[in-house]
């Protein structure tokens, strides 16, 4: 394992990401990872959180009880790139 925090995609989009208190810090974008969109659900499917932007790099987090969450971007093509995370 090179990065255990990273994601590859198979339409070339790459990325690692940190995990911190407060938001999630998105690393090492390449061209074809412009996220416009970002969705938090917890275990059970419930939408923690939602954010529309041109250009997402940093995704703060609200509170959310200590668990387990699915992170799921959306590119400006409708592409998704999804991972889990505790918080």
């Amino acid at each position: 394992v090179v990065d255990p925090s990273a994601v590859a995609g198979p339409n070339g989009s790459s990325f690692s990401y940190a995990v911190l208190s407060d938001r999630i810090l998105l690393k090492s974008l390449n061209a074809q990872t412009i996220f416009k969109q970002v969705r938090i659900y917890n275990t059970i499917g419930q939408l923690m959180m939602e954010n529309n932007a041109d250009l997402i790099t940093e995704v703060p987090l609200p509170y959310m009880p200590q668990g387990i969450y699915l992170c799921e971007f959306t590119d400006a093509r409708g592409r998704r790139t999804t991972f889990r995370f505790f918080h």
